[in-house]
Parts: C-alpha cells; structure tokens; sequence
C-alpha cells in the first residue's frame, strides 16, 4: 500500500470551473489554502495510486470551524471507497463557519496501512 499510494496527495483549488494552480507549500511545510468565511470552496484531493486499490477507507478530519458540505457539525467524516490505478480526484466542498481556519487532514487506509496527508486552511 505504502508503494501504492505515490507521492502522496496532490490538491487543488477548483474556482467555478477553471482548475488553478495549486497554493504550495513552503520548502518543508504542508500545502496551504485561503478561504473566506462563510464561502464555499472546492478543495479536490487526487490519490495518485500505483494500483486497484478496492475497500480503502477515507476519513476527513476537520478542524474546528470547518465543515463539509452536508455534514454539517461533523469534524470527522468516513467512507469505503476504491481507488483506480492512476489519479483519483476527490472534490470536497468546504465551508468555513468561523473566522480561524486549522489542519485538515485526510487518512487513506487500505487493510493493514494507512497514509495521513495534511493541508493548512486559513480562513480570512
């Protein structure tokens, strides 16, 4: 699983239907998005994935002040899914309640291994 998941998580910003590049983390740092309060925004994580990958679980763990979209009050959110050999994108609607913004991160597990990727959010 380790070599499956390669690199890690790649994200991206979605604005309306335009992909822009994604914010970059500092030399040694995580990757980092702005967002403003009480705005939707589109995060899309990508999995790059060396192989099938069927009966992963995907758990998004939110900081305080950050929902997505239709669980509201939820910091953490789970699921089964399967990942394809290649890219697999997953959009997630975030949606910033109060003013502070905090880690999110997200842990992809699949049997015995598991993989924690972190993002940043400020929130203006």
């Amino acid at each position: 699983f380790g070599g499956a998941v390669a690199a890690g998580l790649v994200m991206w910003m979605l604005g309306g239907m335009l992909l822009k590049s994604p914010d970059l983390p500092q030399p040694g740092g995580i990757p980092q998005v702005t967002m403003a309060l009480e705005q939707p925004r589109t995060i899309n994580l990508v999995f790059s994935s060396a192989e099938d990958l069927d009966g992963a679980t995907l758990t998004v763990n939110l900081p305080d002040g950050l929902e997505l979209a239709g669980f509201q009050g939820q910091r953490e959110v789970t699921w089964m899914t399967s990942l394809t050999r290649g890219k697999n994108v997953l959009p997630l609607k975030l949606i910033a309640t109060m003013p502070r913004g905090g880690e999110l991160l997200a842990t992809l597990q699949h049997e015995d291994d598991d993989r924690t990727f972190r993002l940043q959010v400020t929130v203006i």
